[in-house]
């Protein structure tokens, strides 16, 4: 049997997988704050978790990607192995958190249990492939310039719901 693969990026808000995106709109509640996507949720982890308390106070005022992306990117050691370490854990957290809720459960429901879900951002080699929407090398995860760690979560997610 061969695994039905679910190619997706935040460009694709019209297409039946729009829930899935790193900046589709959902207003989560996690550890006392309210974030609007789960990008926002993990850029404010970040700050958090690298000690970057001015930065996290000032994402959690953010209302646009655009803001949030441009504060997120000035979180002082932007590089870190600490952050890159445990980021996939605070990912399948808001992710499963995103499944319950009403709406996308039964849609992520619709697809077979080992899914392969692809996030097809050629800027992203973290959390997408770093490739472009239409390239056939999104199919084969030997074929990615990137980790898609956003699409393997969700495909893990989804196994668990």
């Amino acid at each position: 049997m061969d695994t039905k693969v679910v190619i997706f990026n935040d460009a694709s808000l019209k297409l039946d997988n729009c829930f899935l995106g790193m900046w589709d709109s959902f207003w989560l509640h996690l550890e006392g704050e309210s974030f609007h996507s789960i990008g926002h949720y993990l850029y404010w982890k970040k700050a958090t978790v690298l000690g970057d308390t001015d930065m996290a106070d000032r994402l959690l005022r953010c209302t646009t990607e655009q803001e949030i992306k441009f504060f997120g990117y000035d979180i002082k050691t932007q590089k870190s192995d600490k952050w890159d370490a445990i980021r996939y854990s605070f990912l399948k957290r808001v992710l499963a958190e995103v499944a319950q809720d009403r709406v996308v459960l039964p849609r992520l429901q619709e697809y077979p249990i080992g899914t392969l879900f692809v996030y097809s951002d050629k800027q992203d080699r973290v959390y997408g492939t770093g490739l472009d929407m239409k390239a056939k090398e999104n199919e084969s995860p030997d074929t990615w310039n990137g980790q898609n760690l956003l699409g393997r979560a969700w495909s893990e997610v989804r196994r668990d719901v």
